[in-house]
């Protein structure tokens, strides 16, 4: 399939590196503002422009990749739908909810929209979830801890958002949540804060408490300058009738009513959940199936996110069917 690539930031470059490795991807484009940019992908030997207008008035290709700041994702989607031309985008959907719903509007008057959130595409995750549906009778309440010390000074474009722990790191949280419990979350209550010390201008910890579908309780603790250090994936408890799992970097420990036993979880291999996310979305623009991370699922995490942001600045709860309204 022929493809435009526009972004060429940290997580940008990966994604063009990747595609144009596939048989199945002919990356007829590139696209950055930024002309400086275009070096690090000079030995694919594949044209560069500074705009997505003038690389449409070059090629047309069957669809766009957008790795572009969050805040770009809009324009850039517009003008894809303009042409008719489906889009797959990096995550988050933007960073204010009100994008999110205009694209989501796009969506439902057919044009393809889906959002590459990687993290439910892993093995490891994969496999947690299938241990957890299969094994656990009855979840009533689940704990999350995030701990990284997220400095990337050359690229980091989180550090000048308002909520870099919520929108950029916590939607792939609750993603996973979603993902993992196959419920959805009904109200939040959530605070934030910056140290002082802190490289981040925004709110770079959280802390949330969720109720979800059937009283499932959900606690989450995210920071983003932290010393001590969890998986990206985060620290998890899940309590249940029959007992407790912890799912902790490369371990799937339970104590439940029959004894208490480890589970390695599978590694995960390099791209492989770039590949299966292009794979889904190859496969939905020849004719196949929705995607399960297109825009019509993916607005629930970020109603999630939403509802969370609107809670700390009331200081209240917030349901998440008013934020969807």
């Amino acid at each position: 399939m022929r493809v435009i690539h526009v972004g060429l930031g940290g997580f940008g470059i990966g994604w063009c590196k990747l595609m144009h490795q596939r048989s199945d991807i002919d990356l007829i484009a590139i696209v950055d503002s930024n002309v400086n940019t275009h070096e690090k992908v000079s030995e694919l030997k594949i044209p560069c422009y500074i705009s997505l207008e003038d690389a449409l008035r070059a090629a047309k290709p069957d669809f766009i990749f957008n790795a572009t700041p969050p805040h770009v994702h809009l324009a850039i989607n517009k003008l894809a739908f303009s042409h008719n031309i489906p889009v797959l985008m990096e995550k988050p959907i933007s960073e204010n909810f009100e994008d999110a719903i205009a694209m989501l509007e796009y969506a439902k008057s057919g044009q393809k929209l889906v959002v590459a959130e990687n993290y439910r595409f892993y093995n490891n995750n994969i496999f947690v979830k299938e241990q957890i549906q299969s094994r656990l009778r009855n979840i009533s309440s689940i704990n999350m801890v995030f701990r990284q010390h997220h400095h990337m000074p050359d690229t980091n474009y989180h550090s000048g958002m308002e909520h870099p722990a919520l929108i950029d790191l916590g939607v792939h949280h609750i993603d996973l949540l979603r993902f993992f419990t196959g419920k959805e979350v009904k109200h939040v209550y959530a605070q934030v804060n910056t140290p002082a010390w802190s490289w981040y201008k925004g709110f770079s910890n959280v802390k949330m408490l969720a109720t979800m579908e059937d009283g499932v309780q959900f606690s989450y603790e995210c920071s983003m300058d932290s010393y001590a250090k969890t998986s990206w994936n985060g620290n998890w408890a899940f309590t249940a009738e029959n007992g407790v799992a912890r799912y902790e970097k490369d371990k799937l420990y339970f104590s439940m009513e029959d004894g208490e036993y480890v589970l390695d979880v599978p590694e995960n291999e390099n791209g492989q959940d770039k590949h299966r996310i292009l794979d889904e979305f190859i496969a939905y623009v020849q004719g196949g199936a929705i995607p399960q991370t297109d825009i019509t699922d993916q607005i629930y995490t970020s109603a999630v996110v939403e509802a969370a942001i609107q809670s700390t600045e009331i200081i209240g709860e917030i349901y998440v069917r008013e934020v969807l309204a």
